[in-house]
């Protein structure tokens, strides 16, 4: 399954990825018997399936998308249920038996986040009561283009209420629409919100484009300067499948329509294997960025770094020019101070 989010700021590192498209899937050590009962497959070889080792069982016959829509566990994070789902998915089976295949997310299913418009049977809420009953005048530009793509939006995913825009003190991942939602590889800790974070927190390559890259048209707004739209997926190569799909310029998003903020091309081109990170530099902001990170994440972010300066790239230490500013001593983005759009300034 697919993730398609709006993006609010925090100060999450590292996902973990998979450079190389044609690479299978790594063996996951996490077992079906040691996941809880309600997140098992009944087939294990879909258990961590990327979209290109989907895309080869839809050719060979051997999976239908009507067959995984229906099998897939992860409903407890889903705050709705596209009802047309399975229809959808039997129009796009029935198209690939014709020979027509729209691209790579032909026939995969995906999910949006509840910010993310989609005029269809479900609503889109924010995980809010406030807005139940609302009927939105069309789909978000991305859902628009993910349906053309051939992606089946199997349904909206739970949030934090308003993005988390509500309150200081709150729980992450809890909205009164759909309740609290729980990492599914551990049920006692949350899988964050956002797009960094939960990429960082569930091991998943999340990809926070800048904004004017992806439309933010049909999303419920909080930045006017900072929201933005991107994509989850099991590596790097899904991901951006993803991702290719819903960049583009919009008219509806001005910011999409400035050369030098929107790019429409085929990011997939750019996936190569870690030979490319020979020479390459990163910066590691130090000061209130990862002076902060908890020592077993650094534990694991730091297994990161040792492999891409075994790949040839070198780290170095630096600091946000303004981060004694910019952020607070707990590393917290305060939305009260730097979260304001120029739009709601105004009104």
């Amino acid at each position: 399954m697919w993730f398609f989010k709006a993006y609010r700021p925090n100060l999450g590192l590292f996902g973990r990825a998979q450079t190389s498209a044609s690479a299978p899937s790594r063996k996951c050590k996490l077992t079906q018997k040691a996941v809880p009962h309600v997140f098992q497959l009944e087939r294990p070889d879909l258990y961590e399936i990327t979209v290109v080792q989907l895309q080869q069982l839809y050719s060979s016959g051997s999976l239908t998308s009507v067959e995984y829509v229906e099998i897939n566990p992860y409903l407890e994070a889903i705050i709705e249920v596209n009802p047309d789902a399975i229809k959808i998915a039997a129009r796009l089976d029935e198209e690939r038996i014709r020979g027509k295949i729209r691209g790579a997310l032909h026939g995969v299913p995906v999910l949006v986040k509840d910010n993310i418009a989609t005029k269809d049977k479900m609503q889109t809420t924010a995980g809010s009561w406030a807005l139940l009953g609302s009927i939105v005048p069309q789909d978000a530009y991305v859902v628009t283009q993910l349906r053309n793509a051939g992606a089946v939006i199997l349904g909206h995913t739970n949030m934090s209420e308003w993005a988390s825009v509500r309150s200081k003190d709150y729980s992450e991942g809890y909205s009164p629409r759909g309740g609290q939602v729980r990492n599914p590889f551990d049920l006692s800790r949350t899988p964050y919100s956002s797009i960094v974070g939960p990429a960082q927190i569930n091991s998943v390559v999340g990809i926070k484009p800048t904004p004017g890259l992806t439309s933010r048209n049909g999303v419920i707004p909080i930045s006017y300067t900072m929201d933005t739209v991107g994509s989850f997926g099991r590596t790097v190569a899904d991901a951006v499948s993803g991702f290719d799909v819903i960049v583009g310029q919009d008219d509806r998003d001005a910011l999409t329509c400035d050369p030098q903020r929107g790019k429409k091309e085929n990011y997939s081109q750019y996936i190569r294997s870690r030979g490319v990170l020979k020479g390459a530099k990163f910066g590691l902001p130090r000061k209130r960025c990862w002076d902060l990170v908890d020592e077993d994440q650094k534990t694991v972010a730091l297994k990161v770094l040792d492999a891409m300066k075994e790949a040839g790239a070198t780290i170095i230490d630096t600091d946000f020019p303004c981060a004694e500013d910019r952020i607070p001593n707990d590393g917290e983005w305060d939305w009260l101070v730097f979260g304001n759009s120029p739009l709601l300034e105004s009104t």
